[in-house]
């Protein structure tokens, strides 16, 4: 289930609940999972800059909605190990 959970973060599903969702679990096992794989070293917790120009390589930007300027938003990157980790 983390691999899953790293292709769809990789793949660009924006969110916890958009991931629970998509693979049909619990929102909580989710967290938990996003944790585990943030300890493996597989993704990154990133704020969100108001930069605008990153929103243009963002596979996400149409349905975003980031209310710019928010402290309170976040997003998972995956890393180099978890992009081998997939391969």
């Amino acid at each position: 289930m983390l691999m899953k959970i790293l292709r769809a973060i990789y793949e660009g599903t924006a969110s916890i609940t958009m991931i629970a969702n998509k693979l049909n679990i619990n929102k909580a096992i989710v967290e938990q999972m996003i944790e585990n794989l943030i300890n493996m070293g597989y993704i990154r917790k990133a704020s969100l800059s108001c930069d605008t120009s990153a929103c243009a390589k963002c596979s996400s930007k149409s349905s975003c909605g980031s209310g710019c300027g928010s402290s309170d938003i976040y997003f998972y990157q995956v890393t180099d190990k978890g992009k081998k980790a997939l391969a």
